[in-house]
């Protein structure tokens, strides 16, 4: 549990860290792609779940 903790919080700080340089267009483009991940990820998760059974 603390070891998953600290890897989320590096990788959350690596994450801020990485946008701050990035232009509007390109912080909107990772934004969309993020947003596109997770719904994609619950997605599978709901079809994978129902299939199972």
């Amino acid at each position: 549990m603390k070891r998953s903790l600290l890897f989320a919080a590096v990788l959350t700080a690596a994450g801020v860290i990485g946008c701050t340089s990035m232009t509007p267009q390109q912080q909107g483009t990772m934004s969309g792609a993020a947003i596109g991940a997770v719904a994609g990820g619950v997605a599978g998760n709901i079809k994978g779940s129902k299939q199972q059974k």
